[in-house]
């Protein structure tokens, strides 16, 4: 695992790049503009973040692959929550360094990654329909907001995770859909009216 300090100061990149087998070379790698900023390849931030985001797509499919009750669209948002909690918050320096970095990528590098992060949110946007279709999740709530809400706050999650806490990965997950599905479900009482 990296630190805040190396990650600020762009080392972590290069150990990424070790770890996928790029040949480091201090001049590209290390070269600098005039604000004293690393010019790093865009093709290694690329496969970096492809990296990160597969861990992810990877952990939610399989998870909802092995799903055993396919009637309960409540347990398939759980199970993909704590399934996408445990690979963004256990998987190590690729998830960290796609999150923490997606919102510093210069625009051409936003556009090809951003296609992979839509093709990702169909599955949560099909998990909500799913869902709300069945009469399980409320109909009211704008259902991006809500797939955008679950996915930022297990990202943001990053910020604070310890892993060396008693909190797991798994248990972060479990809070984020208890919290999430009493505020989507069509049995709770309403207390608001929501605009969509």
């Amino acid at each position: 695992e990296f630190g805040d300090s190396i990650f600020d100061n762009h080392h972590w990149i290069m150990t990424l790049a070790d770890a996928i087998g790029w040949t480091i070379k201090e001049g590209v790698l290390l070269a600098t503009d005039n604000e004293g900023e690393i010019n790093i390849p865009d093709e290694l931030v690329g496969q970096v973040l492809d990296i990160g985001t597969s861990l992810a797509v990877d952990a939610v499919d399989r998870a909802l692959a092995e799903l055993t009750d396919l009637k309960d669209p409540r347990e398939a948002l759980r199970v993909a929550i704590i399934a996408h909690a445990e690979a963004v918050l256990g998987g190590g320096d690729y998830p960290r360094a796609n999150v923490r970095s997606f919102g510093q990528l210069p625009p051409e590098l936003v556009s090809r990654h951003r296609k992979g992060h839509r093709d990702y949110g169909q599955i949560w946007t099909q998990l909500i329909d799913d869902g709300v279709e069945s009469g399980a999740l409320r109909g009211d709530l704008n259902r991006s907001v809500a797939r955008l809400i679950i996915i930022g706050a297990l990202c943001w999650a990053i910020e604070w995770f310890d892993t060396g806490e008693e909190v797991s990965a798994a248990d972060v997950g479990e809070h984020v859909f208890q919290m999430v599905v009493y505020g989507l479900s069509a049995d709770q009482p309403q207390q608001h009216a929501v605009s969509v």
